[in-house]
Order: C-alpha cells, then structure tokens, then sequence
C-alpha cells in the first residue's frame, strides 16, 4: 500500500459506512413508500348488502317448503330437472365441498345459502343468461354467480363425471330402450 492510500484508507472506510448507511436509510423510506402505496391498491371494493338473507327465505318459500308457492311442475319447467334431483344435488355436492355450505362471515352475517347459489348456476346454464340477471330475485352480484357457476360446473363434473360423462355401455343402451 503506498502512503496516499493508507493514509485515506480510513477516511474512504467512513465515507463507505456513511454511504452504507444513507443507502440503508434511502432503502427503508422506499420500501415504506412501496408498501404504502401498494396497500391502497390491494384493498377490497365495499361489500354491497343485497338482501340475502330475505331472498333465501323467499325462494325457499316459492319452491322448497312444505307448502311451496310454485308446484313441482313449475319448478320442473324452471329449474329443468325434477326436484328430488336439484336436492340430491344439493346434498351430495354440500357435503363434499365447503364453498357449498352455509357460513357465517367475521361481522356475523350470514353469506349465501347453497340453494341459492345452486338456483344461480343452473339458471345461467338453463337459461343461456350472465350472472347479473339474479340480482333482483336471488340478490347475488355479477361476481359471485359467476363463481357459484364455474363452482357447480367443476364440482359436478368431479362427483358425477365417471359415472354420467362416459360412454355408454351395452347396458345402459338396453335400460335406456325399455325406458322408451
């Protein structure tokens, strides 16, 4: 080492930790500024309060309770399917999948019932129609039924696909002839 340089090899090292310690500080004002801003970005947009809970009571009473208000020929017109088979449904898929059952959220409020999102799914697949279309009568935004359908899709094709998507067998074909 020659002269000049030991003799500011100790100077150059204070400048060094000063420089590592602005940089240190720089960094830490940068990451609180990253992370503030990107906090206003990940927030939630403001649940919107539909009415759930009266919808569930009301499209239970229409179809579902002892002495509903449409009869099952009606809810055989609407729902496209027999209404043993949309509660086996119901059944087999509420208890296989949670996204299915009822809950309860952190403020206490009850979230959608599974009829309700069953009722949404089916009816885009029936009637050829966007989630947005339920917003009066199942009180379910666009967002949501579009979940409950793709949801329902995946959930039926795991619980019924080996037995109803496969090709026909010798002995289906035959029951399928009695039946006509």
């Amino acid at each position: 080492m020659t002269q000049r340089d030991s003799s500011t090899g100790s100077s150059s090292s204070m400048d060094t930790d000063e420089e590592w310690e602005q940089d240190a500080q720089m960094c830490g004002t940068f990451i609180q500024q990253a992370t503030a801003s990107s906090s206003i970005h990940r927030s939630r947009a403001t649940n919107t309060e539909r009415g759930q809970v009266a919808a569930n009571e009301r499209l239970m009473q229409d179809y579902f309770c002892d002495n509903p208000t449409y009869t099952d020929e009606m809810f055989k017109r609407c729902f496209r399917m027999r209404k043993d088979l949309f509660i086996r449904i119901v059944h087999d898929l509420s208890t296989r999948y949670r996204y299915f059952q009822l809950y309860v959220n952190a403020k206490g409020e009850q979230g959608f019932s599974p009829i309700q999102k069953y009722t949404a799914a089916i009816w885009q697949l029936v009637y050829e129609i966007s989630g947005d279309a339920f917003e009066e009568y199942v009180c379910m935004g666009e967002k949501t039924s579009r979940d409950c359908l793709h949801n329902f899709s995946t959930s039926i094709i795991e619980v019924y696909g080996k037995v109803y998507l496969r090709k026909p067998s010798y002995q289906d074909i035959q029951r399928l002839y009695a039946r006509a």
